[in-house]
């Protein structure tokens, strides 16, 4: 026995040595835990970078080899360094081979490793993979010879090294589909235009290529079906060369004549009508007698008829002069109100046509007052104001030298030099594209947006401004959030006003103009900018800590909270800050804690003695006799309602020792421990209510408060909530979801068990087993399938479209409850309605109805209470854009309550707890009100559901 009691004592000095054992080791790790978490997740996440169409799997080029990753150090270390440097250089071996680099992590003492395989591919293996790709587009080439698939091959073709074995083979197939595109392209021409001579150089030059080729044979079947029409296709081109009117009636005879389904029997007879329209022209021309209208129209269609050559374009031109000197001769300006009218009308397209064009010039040409070279001058910079570029501000300048009116000359000069700063403005718009590439260096950037927008304010001409405007407009913003990050550097830390810190206010807002729709396109200019917000916000935070650690204040923890509740930086200083914040408000717990647990100690033995007191009182009461409410309401007073019983007569006859009883300590001990854990549950229950309600009246946006009720309390949490968010808009969806889903699934839901409870059909047990199997899979499970068929239907961004799911996901398991409930109603009742001449509906409404009350009630309630805050649906099925809606749509529009509300405290930008809890609040008010009204039923519903008959 004493053996026994002394190896029980050794067992329990060696447990209480290795628990102090293991609180030392993890004493002892608390300091490096830190540093390991965060190497170890820079481990996992980091890779390698490699080249456009390279991995691990297939290098072919270098690799980028980091040294220097989130604050952490990297040194790499090549199995072999012949073939792959530290440096990342990659020399290509003879043959596949795999090297292996490691990666050597560390932070201060802590180091990790990590390996990466890499597959060298040999010279000669991408030769040939080129060679392979080359190949198969030239087949599909052979196989659709588009232009698509031509440019592809070429494209191809062009990487084969000259050295490959089988390159010059591929290269001829390649150069017989090269010449078939050419000869396509001449066969389209004989089609349109069949003639004797072009006949007989295509066929010759079909007869080169392969003769059984799918384009080949086509093209010979095609030529061949118009050749024994050629004769026609002769007199056309004779009629086209030299027009006449005897020629042109031959030639309509001719090819009137032809098949109807001959190829080029529509083509010929549009080279005829536009020949026609060129003798019709002229004979009008002719008679001098065109109008200005008519002359117009004839000079803009002449500049479109590829039948004219150069001796009918000298003979419309001539027409087209006498014409126009007779029409300005009989104007008494001689024409130039005429050409300044048809200057403005042109100013309102945003291009000229070269029809315009032409008739512009054939106007001034034939002007023959002194102010042509001022026409002529507009004409130009008319002609520049379409198209920018220094060949026309050359023409524009030069023809405006000529203008002799001085006045003219100066205002002309200022729309020229206008368009001529546009263009230097294009220029420098292009060297701030440039300088987004690569690594922004942010301050070069920022003096040349001062410059453009120095440049752009001295145009004058409103077309120039609104295009200098729509142009500049990305870097205006990008010059506010270049500015907004230099501020962040330059505001002073110490703050005492009331309202949200002015550094923690510019650090939002620029944040929140660089994430503006306007810079959506600049996806990689953006991201340097977080870079730069990220690294001012962190440099402020190391300032911060500095001021702190010299001197620890509660403003400076408040603030290092709200400054990192801004960073989205996973870098090593913001992860070591983040550290730093815990530790701090680890202290402040623990400093609170300590004095606030005593305190709640305190309270939590008062209330309890006091409890304790009232009910020794009350008994020792009732044993004199003394019962009901005002012998309890006396007993509340501490001593003083002893006090007042023990002097009062006993009214019933008992013993001292009865008396005594109440007083005896295991009655006391089981009074104390019953209202211990009375007051204890209540605390548990009371204290996280009044801790959110403490939340929501303390204005907190980016961190949770240390008190369980606000030193000042405000309404400015909830003020935020209904002005600031669509807080009542993501009420109305998630009202309408749960009122439909609890409407319909509860009609669909008792409908279906009323069918499984009284009536038998056959499938009834399986149906109710594949309903068994259904319930049993988690929702999430099928998410990936939602989101496709709610893609194809147009449902994604809908927020009623969400009642399917959720009726569809409640029917399973509530069938099961309400048929084990209906279960319990005896069947009797059913036969006796019948008996009396109820039908099977009247029996559903009339009996099963109002008897299901119970269930049917709990079932509504959950019914309503499963959309009411779920947010795995609608976080998954409404954060895209609702199909058909505009571009500037407000994707919070169609938001539940939860996907809301979690935005409050996971989104930096829109940190809020204060907002969270009062929306908190706002939400549990529908569940509590519901359960305050069906309590009743609520509880039946559970009990009777939880059973079966």
């Amino acid at each position: 026995m004493k053996r026994n009691k002394s190896i029980l004592k050794i067992l329990k000095l060696l447990l209480v040595g290795v628990l102090l054992l293991g609180v030392a080791t993890l004493s002892g790790c608390v300091k490096k835990s830190d540093d390991v978490y965060f190497l170890r997740s820079v481990v996992r996440e980091h890779s390698i970078e490699f080249q456009d169409g390279n991995s691990a799997d297939y290098v072919t080029g270098n690799v980028g080899l980091a040294t220097n990753y989130e604050g952490v150090t990297i040194s790499w270390k090549s199995s072999n360094p012949n073939l792959v440097t530290t440096n990342g250089v990659v020399t290509l071996p003879s043959k596949d081979e795999v090297v292996t680099l490691t990666g050597t992590y560390s932070i201060g003492n802590h180091l990790k490793t990590k390996k990466f395989e890499l597959n060298l591919i040999s010279q000669e293996s991408i030769d040939n993979t080129k060679y392979l790709d080359a190949l198969n587009k030239v087949l599909l080439l052979e196989t659709r010879n588009n232009q698509t698939n031509y440019d592809s091959a070429k494209e191809a073709l062009n990487l084969v090294p000259m050295t490959h074995a089988s390159r010059q083979a591929l290269v001829d197939r390649f150069l017989v589909q090269e010449k078939i595109r050419e000869t396509d392209d001449l066969v389209k021409a004989f089609l349109y235009l069949p003639t004797t001579p072009v006949y007989t150089t295509l066929l010759a030059r079909l007869n080169s290529l392969p003769a059984h080729n799918q384009y080949v044979l086509q093209y010979k079947t095609q030529i061949a079906e118009v050749q024994p029409h050629l004769v026609v296709g002769d007199k056309v081109k004779a009629l086209i060369d030299n027009k006449t009117q005897a020629a042109y009636d031959a030639a309509l005879a001719e090819v009137e004549a032809l098949p109807g389904d001959l190829p080029s029997k529509y083509s010929l007879n549009n080279n005829l009508t536009l020949v026609k329209k060129y003798l019709n022209d002229v004979a009008k021309l002719n008679l001098n007698d065109a109008t200005s209208e008519e002359l117009e129209a004839i000079i803009k269609q002449s500049v479109g008829n590829p039948t004219l050559n150069n001796d009918d374009k000298a003979n419309l031109r001539t027409l087209f002069n006498n014409n126009q000197q007779r029409l300005f001769a009989a104007l008494e300006d001689g024409g130039r109100a005429y050409i300044l009218g048809v200057i403005e009308q042109l100013r309102v397209p945003n291009t000229l046509t070269v029809e315009d064009i032409f008739l512009l010039q054939h106007l001034i040409d034939n002007f023959a007052g002194p102010e042509q070279a001022e026409l002529l001058a507009k004409f130009k910079i008319l002609v520049l104001s379409k198209d920018i570029n220094s060949a026309n501000i050359a023409a524009a300048k030069a023809a405006n030298n000529a203008v002799t009116n001085q006045a003219v000359k100066t205002e002309n000069a200022g729309f020229i030099a206008d368009f001529e700063l546009a263009l230097t403005l294009e220029t420098k718009f292009n060297e701030l594209e440039a300088l987004k590439e690569g690594t922004v260096n942010f301050e070069t950037l920022k003096a040349k947006i001062v410059e453009v927008k120095t440049a752009g304010a001295n145009l004058t001409l409103e077309r120039n401004i609104n295009w200098f405007n729509d142009n500049f407009e990305v870097y205006g913003v990008v010059k506010q959030v270049i500015d907004g990050a230099s501020e962040i550097l330059t505001i002073p830390l110490a703050y005492t006003g009331n309202n949200l810190h002015p550094l923690v206010q510019k650090i939002s807002d620029t944040k929140v103009i660089n994430n503006s729709t306007i810079l959506s396109d600049e996806t990689h200019l953006r991201s340097q900018l977080s870079k730069v917000i990220e690294m001012n916000t962190l440099a402020r935070l190391e300032e911060l800590k500095a001021l702190n650690e010299a001197e620890e204040t509660e403003g400076n923890r408040v603030l290092i909270g709200q400054l990192l509740g801004q960073t989205v930086a996973r870098d090593y200083g913001t992860y070591m800050m983040r550290s730093y914040k815990e530790k701090l408000d680890s202290d402040v717990r623990l400093s609170q804690s300590s004095a606030l647990v005593g305190k709640i100690l305190l309270i939590f033995v008062l209330i309890v003695v006091f409890f304790v007191s009232q009910a020794m009182t009350a008994d020792y009461a009732s044993k004199k006799g003394y019962e009901g409410i005002v012998a309890s309401l006396i007993s509340l007073i501490p001593i003083g309602g002893w006090l007042y019983f023990y002097k009062q007569p006993k009214r019933r006859n008992i013993s001292k020792s009865g008396i005594r009883s109440v007083y005896k300590p295991s009655e006391v001990f089981a009074k104390l421990a019953i209202y211990g854990q009375i007051v204890l549950t209540a605390v548990i229950v009371i204290v996280p209510i009044i801790y959110i309600f403490g939340m929501a009246f303390s204005n907190l946006k980016t961190d949770i408060p240390n008190q369980i009720w606000p030193t000042n309390p405000n309404w400015e949490s909830f003020n935020y909530l209904f002005n600031e968010t669509k807080f009542k808009t993501w009420w109305l969806n998630t009202v309408s979801i749960a009122l439909i889903n609890m409407l319909i699934g509860t009609v669909l839901i008792t409908g279906a068990s009323y069918v499984f409870a009284r009536f038998n059909f056959k499938g009834k047990k399986a149906g109710l087993m594949t309903i068994l199997v259904l319930q049993s899979f988690p929702s999430f499970m099928g998410l990936i399938a939602m989101y496709v068929l709610f893609w194809k239907f147009g449902l994604l961004g809908q927020p009623l479209a969400l009642t399917i799911l959720y009726i569809g996901g409640g029917i399973p398991g509530n069938i099961w409850l309400i048929k084990g409930f209906m279960d319990q109603i005896p069947k009797d009742l059913d036969e006796s309605a019948m008996i009396d001449g109820a039908n099977k509906l009247q029996i559903f409404f009339r009996i099963i109805m109002p008897l299901a009350v119970p269930i049917l009630t709990f079932v509504a309630v959950n019914m309503f209470m499963a959309p009411w805050m779920d947010y795995m649906l609608p976080g998954y099925l409404l954060n895209i854009p609702r199909a058909g809606a505009p571009i500037d749509f407000d994707i919070t529009e169609q938001w539940t309550l939860a996907v809301g509300l979690f935005k409050l405290i996971n989104d930096p930008n829109t940190l809020n707890y204060s907002a969270f809890a009062a929306g908190a609040l706002i939400v549990g008010i529908p569940i509590t009100l519901l359960y305050m009204f069906f309590q009743k039923y609520l509880i039946e519903g559970i009990m009777a559901g939880a059973t079966k008959g």
